[in-house]
């Protein structure tokens, strides 16, 4: 699955594991789970059809990753490893064994997830949206 492989890819990452320890989650985090953090999950999928059933077409998966911290900067710093990840990484994904032709980021957003509490604590999450091209013969 091109999850396992994502989260995979994320986690065996040095400079993004550095930052966010193993707090990578798909769709949600669970309550209370600590920040800076990464949440993940698939948008949409694409799938060639060929009238040649010998030929195999590419098939593509866009997926999010947003990226959370309490300050702007750490997750602009984040957002910046993801990125710098995703931008036209060919094969492995991580230690899951699947290979892909290219991903590439698509989109990045900057999305405020609550106002400075009277702490001054704030949320900021950036969200990258991420296109993987992969064979589906080899279970990307």
């Amino acid at each position: 699955m091109i999850a396992d492989g994502l989260y995979n890819l994320l986690l065996t990452t040095p400079s993004i594991a550095a930052i966010v320890k193993d707090r990578i989650y798909p769709v949600q985090a669970p309550e209370g789970a600590s920040y800076p953090r990464l949440l993940y999950w698939q948008t949409s999928a694409e799938f060639e059809e060929s009238l040649d059933e010998e030929a195999v077409e590419p098939e593509r998966a866009s997926w999010q990753i947003d990226c959370q911290a309490r300050t702007y900067d750490e997750v602009k710093r984040l957002a910046s490893l993801v990125r710098a990840l995703f931008r036209a990484h060919k094969g492995s994904l991580g230690t899951s064994g699947k290979t892909c032709q290219y991903t590439k980021v698509t989109n990045e957003t900057d999305v405020p997830l609550s106002p400075p509490d009277a702490g001054g604590a704030a949320l900021y999450q950036t969200s990258l949206d991420i296109e993987i091209v992969y064979d589906p013969d080899q279970n990307c």
